[in-house]
């Protein structure tokens, strides 16, 4: 049970339309909500019509019948479930009390002061809240308060809620006096109350106009300042409507308005602060991860700490929000827990793909490498793993485990690849022991599919593979017909390999098809990576243009500088580490300079 307070000091904000909307709003979600109209004077809340109804008990009938007899009565004849087409949930409502010709009497002959220094009035209003909990079991509880400074305030503010919604028009009068309210909300988390409750600034009724001045935009800065917060909760702009007298419920009657969208926003910042609320506890671990990439310098790691902790506590079973939080505190790089959390998720049944990857990183960090194997293959047979995870997965296991990939083609998430993604996975598994399965897989594809591009695209990334086999004659087979063919190819990438595996063949580098590379690069207007830079270098060399020949080794030696990962190197026909690939661009630096080398893919054919 979550308790909200919507107050504001001054009248004429809104405050009751914007509890009511939030209360619809909830229980459109599926939430039960009960309502209590605590602003006793001036009751509103059972003039809307999704609470309207006559002649029902409510609070100051409450507090007379137990001032009559000394003991609280039962919560259940001051409450009633309200009949409405538009939940999915529940609304119940407290109303003030029966509006009858004596209603004013009974509310004036409560002494509130009395009530608490000689009736045990705390404990009355404790009872109440332990009564809602055990005969509605509400998920919210929505006060709307009375304004200004009165007892009755300082119960709806400080003793009962969990969170107080502050709604005001953003003048000099409404801020003074809120700033009172405010502070003393703030003072309930000292000894002895010791007691937190969040604040939900709310300025309403803000001027819809331009503000070329910049007047509506001051004086929202200095409400920041003056009541001590960072950003609103919502801002309620002033909605001008004839439809306002008949108080229509704008999130349910009138969704797209922009005033509906800002109830919503407001209901949005609500749920985020009610741990116990599963949409809640996500939508804030959501926040706090913008605000961790953002880099807030606001917020408070131990406070933040205390809350994760929270929710990790009312959520102990839930296996997405224990992998949201571990992702929160890896990125804290707080590791301790982040195992722990991880494997409860992943036991609680949420058998992410994205889950495994997380976990199998840290077990790799850890040392644990055959765990971390053991979760790259469950990442590798999860239904629901996408192309990143299982490039993620197998990129990884060719570094650690590639044994455990003989069999990737089988693995249900490879077999739901598209064909250009698993023509990405024979890439990442050209090393060698692995060229084999890589052709297994671009064989399927090939044999599998009736499209005939997709043929050819499998058949272009086989002739890859086959040059890595040192199968030069079928490399160039796959790729055209004849050499002339080749020469009036306009695919670069085809007379590269063609040319590559032709060299391999004859052992003399075919300098019109190096040439033929040179001319297609000039038609091109993206620069390419570091492996394109590479292939330049090699054919740039063999056509006779030197300077671009060493401008484009240049760049490949500064890419795999900058971003040391695993590359594809046209110099094996392999994926090899960063440290391989600059092996072989000082191996083309040596051809650049007159030295007779020759490519690995070749050499390692001959021994």
């Amino acid at each position: 049970m979550h308790t909200v307070t919507f107050y504001s000091f001054k009248g004429g904000v809104g405050r009751t339309m914007a509890l009511v909307n939030v209360a619809a709003n909830l229980a459109a979600k599926g939430r039960r909500v009960l309502v209590v109209d605590f602003d006793l004077e001036a009751p509103g809340v059972s003039t809307y019509g999704l609470f309207k109804g006559s002649g029902d008990l409510g609070v100051v009938d409450f507090v007379e019948k137990y001032r009559q007899h000394g003991e609280a009565p039962d919560v259940r004849e001051y409450v009633r479930r309200c009949d409405s087409p538009i939940t999915t949930g529940e609304l119940w409502i407290m109303p003030s009390g029966r509006q009858d010709a004596q209603y004013g009497s009974r509310l004036n002959s409560i002494d509130w002061l009395r009530l608490y220094q000689e009736e045990d009035g705390y404990l009355l209003f404790e009872d109440l809240k332990a009564q809602w909990q055990e005969h509605i079991r509400p998920d919210y509880v929505l006060i709307d308060s009375r304004t200004g400074h009165t007892d009755v305030g300082g119960i709806c503010t400080r003793q009962l809620p969990d969170s107080v919604v502050a709604l005001f028009i953003p003048t000099e009068q409404n801020l003074l006096g809120l700033r009172t309210v405010v502070e003393a909300i703030r003072r309930e988390s000292q000894p002895p109350r010791s007691r937190t409750i969040h604040l939900h600034f709310v300025p309403s009724n803000v001027p819809e106009l331009d503000d070329e001045e910049g007047i509506v935009a001051s004086a929202l800065d200095h409400a920041s300042k003056m009541l001590r917060y960072d950003r609103p909760a919502a801002v309620l702009h002033h909605y001008s409507s004839l439809s306002l007298l008949n108080q229509p419920v704008f999130v349910h009657e009138r969704p797209r308005t922009r005033l509906a969208k800002e109830y919503t926003e407001l209901t949005n910042a609500i749920v985020r602060q009610n741990i116990d609320d599963r949409d809640g506890a996500l939508s804030y671990l959501t926040l706090i991860e913008d605000e961790i990439e953002l880099g807030d310098p606001n917020r408070s790691v131990v406070r933040l700490d205390d809350r994760l902790d929270a929710i990790a506590s009312a959520h102990s079973r839930d296996g997405e929000v224990l992998a949201r939080m571990a992702s929160i505190r890896e990125a804290l790089g707080n590791s301790e827990g982040v195992l722990s959390l991880l494997s409860i998720a992943i036991e609680s049944g949420y058998k992410k793909a994205r889950i495994y990857n997380q976990r199998a990183r840290v077990l790799r960090s850890m040392g644990r490498l055959d765990d971390a194997v053991a979760d790259f293959l469950s990442t590798l047979d999860s239904e629901d793993a996408d192309f990143q995870d299982v490039y993620f997965a197998i990129r990884t296991l060719v570094e650690i485990s590639p044994q455990t990939l003989a069999s990737i083609s089988e693995s249900r998430a490879v077999k739901r690849l598209s064909t250009p993604e698993s023509i990405f996975v024979s890439e990442a598994i050209s090393i060698p022991g692995l060229l084999p399965v890589a052709e297994r897989l671009l064989q399927s594809i090939r044999e599998d599919s009736s499209l005939e591009s997709i043929k050819r695209m499998a058949q272009l990334q086989l002739a890859v593979v086959h040059i890595g086999q040192g199968r030069f004659e079928e490399a160039m087979s796959s790729i055209a017909a004849s050499h002339s063919e080749v020469l009036a190819s306009e695919e670069i990438s085809q007379v590269f390999n063609y040319a590559m595996a032709n060299w391999g063949m004859t052992g003399q580098p075919p300098t019109d098809l190096f040439k033929r590379v040179l001319e297609l690069d000039l038609l091109r207007s993206r620069g390419g990576g570091v492996n394109y830079s590479q292939c330049l270098a090699i054919a740039a060399h063999f056509a006779g243009d030197t300077i671009t020949a060493r401008r484009r080794l240049a760049r490949a030696r500064q890419g795999i500088t900058q971003n040391p990962v695993s590359t594809f190197s046209c110099w094996r026909y392999l994926e090899v580490p960063p440290s391989e690939f600059e092996e072989d661009l000082n191996d083309i630096d040596k051809l650049l300079h007159g030295v007779s080398v020759t490519p690995k893919f070749i050499d390692s054919r001959s021994n």
